[in-house]
């Protein structure tokens, strides 16, 4: 039996390789979470405003083609928006006084909404270009919900939708607005026994989480969001009101995947969750795969700068299912399923602090293609704390065809 240090480097469902973290290391949802005296960018009041500071990306420009870019514009109905917003919280539309956006990611647009009496919340919508966007935005919502109610720091969702069809004329989710500071914000200045305090922290914050079975791997949804798409109607919690259903994350629909007609989850068992991404990657090289340089300049030396077919990644990835059921862990702790937060960094950590008291972390967000997985897939050093990070099967195929064979030689010889 293989190591577990061997099963993480080939087979860490989870981690995402550097090459697919070039566009989403940046497409990740910036902070909507801003101390009080910061003033938003972009408002939409009683003052006079274009509203297309609120449907357009605002936050950069496409050196070329810019007026082709557009996968980031959505036209959305403002004036609905705001009644389902007071709908959510059991407002009327006249208390809103301010719809201001906060901040653009790769994902999302996030909206901060003013009312009278100094009450404020987040509404935040996906761009056109997001996938999965009815199952990540259901997701999404679930899992906020399910850690909320368990005890964890995690923002209260006021309302939803996974569809389009709705006054505002897209998908949203309505949470509440957290009040403090990014630990980002602070992170180069805080002393060795403030970082050791603040990682202790979300120490214990993981193993609280990680602590959560379910009964099977995927993502998690509610039950009447799985009953309104194909696929069936998942796998329930002991608290009926959830499901476990297809798994978001986002190497399984990055690109094209998203047309592929392959199984994503649930998964019943650890071998199942290995394999499923395998043969997603598969399928999308049979039917899109084509020559490709390696996205990462450096590596092309290596390759003496000639484009890799797709036919060797190929039988890598059959190599791959071949000894998939060998590595999966034969102590039962180790495939069971839990959650973790997908993309634990700096700005989707909320800290706060009195002037007699350490940094406290007062809220975890961001858990959009959030996956339940066995721990052996899930365990590992978030990505801005680690040295390194490993080659997956899972990863999206761009152009590399050395990464995963070395890999794997390294497992079996382990």
């Amino acid at each position: 039996m293989p190591c577990l240090g061997s099963t993480r480097l080939v087979f860490d469902l989870l981690e995402v390789s550097p090459s697919l973290r070039r566009p989403l290391s940046s497409l990740r949802s910036l902070s909507f979470f801003f101390p009080s005296s910061m003033p938003p960018r972009c408002t939409f009041s009683t003052m006079e405003h274009s509203p297309n500071d609120l449907f357009d990306y605002t936050s950069g420009r496409w050196i070329i083609n810019d007026a082709l870019r557009q996968e980031r514009r959505l036209i959305f109905n403002v004036d609905g928006l705001r009644r389902l917003a007071a709908q959510s919280v059991n407002r009327s539309p006249d208390d809103i006084v301010d719809l201001a956006k906060l901040a653009e990611g790769g994902f999302n647009r996030t909206f901060l909404i003013s009312m009278r009496g100094d009450f404020q919340m987040v509404a935040r919508i996906p761009y056109p270009a997001t996938v999965p966007k009815y199952y990540a935005v259901a997701s999404e919502v679930a899992t906020m919900a399910l850690l909320c109610s368990s005890g964890l720091p995690i923002p209260k969702v006021y309302g939803y939708s996974p569809a389009p069809d709705n006054a505002a004329e897209t998908e949203y989710i309505f949470m509440e607005f957290v009040r403090g500071t990014k630990l980002s914000e602070v992170w180069l200045d805080l002393g060795d026994r403030e970082i050791m305090s603040v990682l202790r922290q979300l120490a214990q914050l993981e193993s609280k989480m990680m602590s959560i079975s379910f009964p099977a791997g995927g993502s998690l949804y509610y039950a009447q969001d799985l009953e309104k798409v194909a696929g069936g109607p998942g796998i329930p919690l002991e608290d009926e009101r959830f499901r476990v259903g297809p798994d978001v994350r986002l190497p399984l629909w990055y690109g094209r995947r998203s047309q592929l007609d392959v199984d994503r989850g649930p998964y019943e068992r650890a071998e199942t969750a290995l394999v499923r991404a395998a043969h997603k990657e598969l399928a999308y090289l049979k039917q899109f795969g084509q020559p490709l340089l390696p996205f990462q300049r450096v590596r092309r030396e290596g390759y003496r700068y000639q484009e890799q077919s797709s036919s060797e990644h190929i039988e890598n990835l059959n190599r791959y299912l071949l000894i998939a059921s060998s590595v999966v862990p034969r102590d039962p702790a180790l495939s069971h399923f839990s959650i973790r937060h997908p993309d634990l960094q700096q700005n989707n950590i909320v800290v706060s602090r009195s002037p007699n008291s350490d940094w406290q972390v007062i809220s975890l967000f961001d858990w959009q293609h959030a996956s339940i997985l066995p721990p052996f897939l899930l365990a590992g050093i978030p990505e801005r704390l680690a040295a390194a990070s490993s080659t997956t099967a899972s990863d999206p195929w761009e152009g590399e065809t050395l990464a995963l064979k070395v890999a794997l030689i390294e497992a079996t010889e382990n």
